[in-house]
Parts: structure tokens; C-alpha cells; sequence
């Protein structure tokens, strides 16, 4: 697991706690907050697919 993966996992997960806790404990969810917590949650799905550590892969002479 790069440092991509690990930190697009931290960021979707503490985005859904977030966001979980808007929806369910809440008596009027913020739309505002509910939708920023949907792009972090968007970018930790990013980081975690299509993000590529490059130093990783590559070998040093």
C-alpha cells in the first residue's frame, strides 16, 4: 500500500464519519457540509485508484 492509498483511505473515512454524523445525529443537515464532505470523500476515492506513486516503482542506479 503506497502513501496515496493510505491517505486517500484516511480522508474518505474521516469525510464518512463526518458525514454520518451530519445525516444521522443532526435534527437539520447542512447541505454545504454534507456536500464538502462528499468531495473530500470524492477525493479520497481518487487517491485511492488512480493516484500512483512513482517513486515506488522506480529503481535507482
Amino acid at each position: 500500500m503506497d502513501k496515496f492509498t493510505t491517505r486517500g483511505l484516511l480522508y474518505a473515512a474521516l469525510s464518512s464519519i463526518g458525514m454520518g454524523y451530519e445525516l444521522l445525529f443532526t435534527e437539520q443537515p447542512r447541505l454545504f457540509l454534507v456536500c464538502m464532505y462528499g468531495a473530500v470523500v470524492v477525493l479520497g476515492l481518487i487517491l485511492i485508484f488512480f493516484v500512483e506513486d512513482k517513486t515506488e516503482n522506480s529503481t535507482t542506479v
